[in-house]
């Protein structure tokens, strides 16, 4: 009977060893709570984080950040040659890993005519899109005249990672296996393995070869060598929350307009629509919102035509319903986009036919429906070809590009309004503000949004609270890997007489749970020894 009494023990003592193993293995779930949440201005409130999970970091938004603060300068000597078109990603343990591009110059320009015996005139010393856009291509006519891109040289296929922001770099292998190319398509899937796609070769042309790294780009396998959509470059790619990846257009000598989907790390593919209502293109910027729909903005066309135009999808890239045809921005191609954890869009840089190389900085809080200017000089020169990406800490990095010349500067923002687990802020505009908090531990991010959870009244009473543009979603953004998705409301800002609403979708992990299985084959050999024991 003692033998049996100490048998019990041992085996509860076990069940709650696995459940702390998995407990401690699973991403954090956020949570707060403010005080007070309705007052006169300037209204100072108390926030305190309730997060479950045992998170390590806490960025917060407080839907009063306006992401005018000063750009810094992270290196100019980041180890990895000067490019552009390269693609860079974000791991779950928020550092970067940078691939491929392009170096080492481009000769003899772009010329245009527009009769045979008329002379030359040099319209632009660079590719007017990112990644090998109308690189080593015959004749094309661009807006009647007659253009001839020059030779290109000086593709890489090498891999960098940093793990403090940008500021050093350290190469992960000079041979991954697929070819030294520019204009690829990166994205992190939830596993936390990388999944590259397609861009232009030197040495092969247009590509549509897929790879995928399990291991930080140390070591890649060949997904197929056939993935049913046409080799190209300069197409956009997007990783949803349910682990499947969309690519959208790109160029091959012609732009494309079709949207292809793979929900098995890029070995498939299936084409979603041969129409999806935004013209063919390449060189658009596409990020993924909070409730799972796809943003597409800009690009180039066929003959030169830029565009500014904002695309939205709601059903992983088959339809699509135009956001707005005049979003403040100029026409461009080749800028990058992130969203940020409080579901507001960021939108930099890039090359339109007459503004010349950008580096303007545009925001916006509804889906990309209305936009506001943030910063006319953020430090870094205009540019096109960079890649830019939002960290765990709520910050984006930008990263080279072209502008007459490759560069190879790093560039940081941080737009949070607190990094601290519990902070005070203090509002000093009347108005209904979102609250974003967001938390990481080391198997993933977790996010919850507030909608309308402060109420700022005038001081005395005076006037009336008016809602602030703030974003307005509910909803988790996971970076990198993102959860389930779930029906988030509108991201119009509601009336002053809504009360707040939240919506936190469920928690996904971002990377295996080596400790949880280290204790389940601990439990198993346990259970093996006393059972021969009490045999």
């Amino acid at each position: 009977m003692k033998k049996r009494r100490i048998f019990e023990l041992l085996i509860i003592c076990i069940g709650a060893m696995v459940a702390v193993a998995f407990a401690s293995a699973q991403a954090p779930s956020a949570a707060f709570s403010g005080m007070p949440t309705t007052g006169p201005s300037p209204l100072t409130v108390s926030f305190t984080d309730l997060s479950l999970g045992s998170p390590s970091s806490w960025v917060w938004f407080f839907g009063d950040e306006n992401f005018t603060a000063p750009w810094t300068q992270m290196t100019v000597s980041p180890g990895w040659s000067a490019r552009m078109g390269q693609s860079s990603v974000v791991m779950p343990d928020g550092s970067i890993i940078l691939m491929g591009g392009y170096s080492g110059g481009y000769n003899a320009g772009a010329g245009a005519v527009t009769s045979n015996s008329a002379p030359w005139m040099q319209m632009v010393a660079s590719p007017w899109l990112s990644g090998g856009y109308q690189q080593q291509i015959s004749s094309e006519i661009l807006n009647n005249y007659i253009v001839l891109p020059g030779n290109y040289g000086g593709y890489n296929n090498d891999i960098w990672r940093s793990k403090d922001d940008g500021a050093t770099w350290t190469q992960v292998t000079v041979s991954p296996g697929w070819s030294a190319r520019a204009g690829q398509s990166s994205v992190v899937m939830p596993d936390g393995s990388i999944v590259l796609m397609g861009g232009y070769s030197s040495s092969g042309g247009y590509q549509n070869d897929v790879w995928r790294s399990a291991d930080d780009g140390v070591t890649w396998t060949q997904m197929t060598i056939s993935p049913g959509w046409s080799a190209r470059t300069g197409q956009s790619s997007v990783a949803m929350p349910d682990g499947s990846i969309i690519l959208m257009g790109g160029w091959s000598g012609l732009v494309h307009a079709d949207v292809w989907r793979s929900t098995d790390d890029g070995a498939t593919w299936n084409q979603v629509t041969v129409g999806p209502g935004w013209s063919a293109r390449a060189g658009q910027s596409s990020v993924v919102m909070p409730d799972g729909s796809i943003v597409l903005m800009g690009g180039g066309g066929q003959y030169g035509g830029y565009q500014n135009d904002v695309w939205r999808s709601a059903d992983d890239g088959a339809t699509w319903t135009q956001v707005t045809v005049g979003p403040g921005w100029s026409a461009r191609a080749g800028q990058s986009s992130v969203v940020m954890p409080d579901g507001s869009i960021v939108l930099m840089g890039g090359y339109g036919r007459n503004g010349g190389y950008d580096n303007d900085v545009w925001r916006s809080t509804d889906n990309g429906a209305t936009w506001k200017q943030v910063t006319v000089s953020p430090g870094w020169s205009g540019r096109t070809g960079e890649s830019s990406l939002v960290m765990l800490d709520g910050s984006i990095i930008l990263m080279g590009g072209w502008n007459g010349q490759e560069n190879h500067d790093v560039w940081h923002l941080m737009p949070a309004g607190s990094s601290e687990q519990n902070p005070l802020h203090t509002y000093t505009t009347p108005g209904l503000y979102q609250v974003t908090l967001e938390v990481t531990n080391a198997n993933g991010s977790n996010t919850k949004i507030l909608n309308n959870y402060i109420t700022v009244s005038a001081p005395n009473g005076i006037g009336k609270t008016q809602p602030v543009s703030n974003g307005g979603s509910s909803g988790n953004w996971s970076a990198p890997a993102s959860a389930q998705p779930v029906a988030a409301p509108s991201m119009a800002p509601a009336a002053a007489s809504t009360v707040f609403s939240t919506t936190t979708i469920p928690v996904t992990t971002s990377a295996p749970l080596p400790v949880a299985v280290s204790f389940i084959a601990f439990v198993i050999a346990a259970l093996a020894i006393v059972s021969t024991q009490w045999k």
